[in-house]
């Protein structure tokens, strides 16, 4: 059988350079429609005499699509066959003003004769001059049919010129025998300011863009030439409902979603703004895909939580599922059924006659006769009740939607220009990941096939992955990572066989604990009650405290910016400082927690109002006073005022057992006063990355390169790490290997877990915020803005770990007491490790070592 590609070649060279008119597409276009002829001649590499087709023929009988005569009439059908197509894609949101639209001349029989041949605006060996050319065809048609009619242009939303011919918009394999047919093409503002000297000027009117259009896409019925050639002709019959919908959409503002470089497919057919414009033969084109949708403004999806069984039913307005990976990509999961009647699409109808007759009906044919399409009385199909028809199947499609990647490309029509890195990416359920791509396979893969659908019975999928059940994760082909790489943790299992309606489930790989609540997130745990027990305070409409992550008992309403909150602990009590920002004044609050109450009470409050910037550093719980940064200078304040005795950061530095002391300065380090190394560092942590009792200093350069010292300032095997972190690095036993991970956030916002020699470890892809290192459901467990994830058993308590940007909440900069162990303080044996001959005279020497 006879395939079909649309050529996008002659469209992408013409049209890149034209920005989208909108991204919210509602509401109805009206478009004049302008028919050109051109003189009658017979040209060998252009479909027809320049003239359109009068004369009635039904080539293929009652099966024949688009057929003649192709007069006013015909034409308004296909108006009302893509107004019904985007209204019914869009929910009635956008479509075609077919009563304010119009078709020029207003004779039914008639069209505006241009006075050059078809043959020069595409003419064989003139690539250089089509963009040229084809912008004199649109300015041409302007002319000769203002001149004729005086037609308002301005009265139209879009001026689409449709040529007598056929497009230049398929190719057939081995064959193309009218190579200077007209393409289907946008004519931008740019084209004809560089072509045409600047704006075409009609009578008192500007007109800057417009499509060129043709008269049919039906080979068989245009061109004679071919049905000596093919062997069953009517079987590559197609419409002209889909390139119009396609250009129309193109014109309006939906942007291409394949190479307009290379014309090779991004989408495929499962997207209308692809080669989803020609499913069912033109007639039943695919809906825009999910993201398309969205962007026009026709639907709104409906966001998905992890650890949730989600229904999304076909053919039913916000039914697109969206699932985060980190703030610039997620998934779009949609549901689309290409049944028309039970269980039956028009594939495995023809499937069934085949069984049972052994005989393979023409497409076409089982479309009109048993899929409830027929035709008007003008020979035109203008009604379809589901545009998912023409889908090679029925499941969900997953689109990888990463919104950076598009906003990089929209303008420039290049969403999907990077076959490797594309902005809409479906997930293949077949996990080649082939859409675009060549292949010599005898089914070509590479414009989309039943295989990239998921649905539980598709045997494609399990090609790539071991059998059981279809599971989308992480460690599947193709996988939920983000497009970096890292792990988004995200799994999606319990895929339903193909339905109008079809359920699956959501989960992770990781152990994840989260806030149900979207307005709370998560700042610090802290053992507010003394009950033994760390809850958490966190912020969103107002500050909070909680000992889980259901029951929230306010501490504070936020008034204005929340700029930093810190403990201050003494013996019996619990108390915050919380430093806001109103209206460019500094506010610092002292608030106490009442163990019996439960509640927090406001004790005094600070207004600063000759600062720019404050920071707090340390709270004294025993005199309540706070050393804060004040525009530069380090001050302490407390109840009574500020205090005018500036401090240094000396006196507060980073402590660890065996009494190193660690200051860190804009552009050096000390210890203990005596060793000084220089550098441009902006964090500092301690942590014991051996296990043997000593502690190392981990910085962080501005560039997001992590170092580890020892105490004399020599570096660590491994280190530095290119890290591109973004934050402080935290450090904890997360794994159970007795050696504490690093653990940070990149600047991109990937949290990055590094083992104590600076190898990754993971990488984990998330929307939220690193916040700390803790203890939850007694595990240890990564703290971001809106969950936990959960690691090992925490079995010793608070050992050698570095759980903050300073350590604790109340910014201790302290790393406590901890146990050695897992490791020996020397690599060698000192007593069964020795030399001999000893003493040795120049002789050799064999050296005995036991480790």
């Amino acid at each position: 059988m006879l395939r079909i590609l649309f050529c996008r070649w002659a469209i992408a060279s013409l049209i890149f350079l034209y920005s989208p008119l909108i991204s919210q597409l509602t509401g109805e276009l009206k478009i004049a429609f302008i028919r050109v002829s051109f003189p009658s001649g017979e040209f060998p590499g252009f479909t027809g005499n320049g003239s359109f087709l009068y004369e009635e023929n039904k080539i293929c009988g009652s099966y024949t699509i688009d057929s003649p005569p192709h007069d006013a009439n015909y034409f308004q059908s296909h108006i009302n066959a893509v107004n019904n197509y985007y209204r019914t894609v869009s929910y009635g949101k956008f479509g075609l003003d077919v009563a304010g639209s119009k078709i020029f001349p207003n004779d039914n029989r008639s069209s505006y004769e241009l006075g050059k041949l078809m043959n020069y605006y595409h003419e064989l060996g003139k690539d250089n001059d089509h963009e040229k050319r084809l912008s004199e065809l649109f300015r041409d048609a302007l002319t000769v049919s203002y001149s004729k009619d005086s037609i308002n242009f301005s009265n139209f939303d879009i001026i689409a010129i449709i040529h007598a011919g056929v497009g230049q918009d398929f190719n057939l394999p081995f064959l193309d025998p009218t190579p200077e047919d007209i393409p289907s093409t946008f004519v931008d503002k740019d084209m004809i300011n560089k072509h045409l000297g600047g704006p075409i000027q009609i009578g008192n009117y500007i007109v800057n863009s417009g499509i060129i259009l043709p008269e049919s896409q039906n080979y068989p019925l245009m061109d004679s030439n071919i049905n000596k050639v093919l062997s069953d002709p009517c079987d590559v019959q197609y419409s002209i409902t889909g390139t119009w919908a396609l250009m129309i959409g193109f014109a309006a503002g939906l942007p291409p979603l394949w190479d307009v470089e290379s014309g090779q497919s991004g989408a495929g057919v499962f997207s209308l703004m692809d080669l989803g414009a020609n499913n069912g033969r033109g007639i039943i084109p695919a809906p825009p895909d999910a993201w398309t949708r969205i962007y026009a403004g026709w639907e709104e999806p409906v966001e998905i939580q992890l650890f949730n069984k989600v229904e999304l039913k076909s053919n039913q307005s916000n039914q697109i599922g969206k699932l985060y990976i980190n703030h610039n990509e997620y998934f779009l999961i949609e549901n689309r059924n290409n049944w028309f009647r039970e269980n039956v699409s028009i594939d495995s109808a023809r499937y069934n006659v085949w069984e049972k007759t052994d005989n393979y009906p023409p497409y076409l044919n089982i479309l009109i006769d048993s899929a409830g399409i027929g035709f008007n009385e003008y020979g035109v199909i203008t009604e379809v009740g589901n545009y998912n028809l023409g889908l090679p199947a029925s499941g969900l499609l997953i689109w990888h939607i990463d919104e950076k990647k598009i906003s990089e490309g929209i303008d420039s029509y290049s969403i999907n220009a990077n076959r490797n890195h594309r902005g809409i990416d479906l997930e293949e359920a077949d996990g080649a990941q082939d859409i675009g791509y060549l292949s010599n396979l005898l089914t070509d893969p590479s414009s989309g096939y039943w295989g990239d659908m998921w649905f539980s019975e598709n045997k494609e999928y399990f090609r790539a992955n071991s059998d059981g059940s279809m599971i989308f994760s992480s460690f599947t082909f193709p996988n939920t990572k983000s497009n970096n790489g890292a792990n988004s943790g995200i799994v999606i299992n319990d895929i339903s066989r193909s339905s109008r309606s079809m359920t699956f489930q959501v989960t992770s790989n990781y152990d994840i604990s989260s806030i149900n609540d979207k307005n709370k997130s998560i700042l610090f745990q802290w053992d507010v009650d003394s009950d033994g027990d760390l809850d958490f305070i966190g912020e969103g409409d107002e500050l909070w405290w909680s000992d889980n992550l259901d029951d929230f008992k306010s501490i504070n309403n936020i008034n204005g910016k929340l700029l930093d909150v810190i403990v201050a602990q003494n013996s019996d009590t619990t108390s915050l400082v919380i430093l806001n920002e109103i209206n460019n004044k500094h506010i610092i609050k002292w608030i106490v927690f009442e163990s019996f109450t439960g509640n927090f009470l406001t004790k005094w409050k600070n207004e600063i109002n000759d600062a720019t910037e404050v920071k707090l550093i340390k709270a004294d719980s025993d005199n309540e006073s706070i050393w804060i940064i004040k525009d530069g200078e380090h001050l302490i304040i407390d109840n009574s005022g500020t205090i005018e005795t500036e401090i240094s950061e000396s006196d507060y530095p980073y402590i660890s057992p065996k009494n190193l002391s660690t200051v860190l300065w804009p552009d050096r380090i000390e210890i203990n006063e005596q060793v000084t190394h220089y550098g441009d560092f902006k964090s500092l942590s301690l942590i014991d990355l051996e296990n043997d009792g000593s502690s190392e200093i981990i910085v962080l350069n501005d560039r997001g390169d992590i170092y580890a010292f020892d105490n004399n300032f020599l570096l660590k095997n491994g280190f530095p790490v290119q890290s591109n972190a973004n934050g402080p690095i935290l450090a904890m036993d997360l794994l159970g290997d007795n050696s504490p991970e690093l653990i940070y956030q990149d600047k991109i916002g990937i949290i990055q877990i590094l083992d104590h020699e600076g190898e990754k470890l993971d990488e984990i892809s998330t929307t939220s915020e690193l916040k700390a290192l803790g203890v939850y459901k007694g595990r240890h467990a990564i703290i971001t803005s809106n969950a936990l994830i959960l690691y090992k058993d925490d079995l010793n308590g608070f050992e050698n770990e570095w759980n903050y940007k300073y350590s604790t909440p109340d910014n201790s900069r302290f790393l406590s007491n901890y146990k050695t162990g897992g490791k020996p303080s020397f690599i060698i044996d000192q007593y069964q490790t020795y030399a001999y001959p000893n003493p040795s005279y120049n002789e050799n020497v064999i050296f005995r070592i036991h480790i």
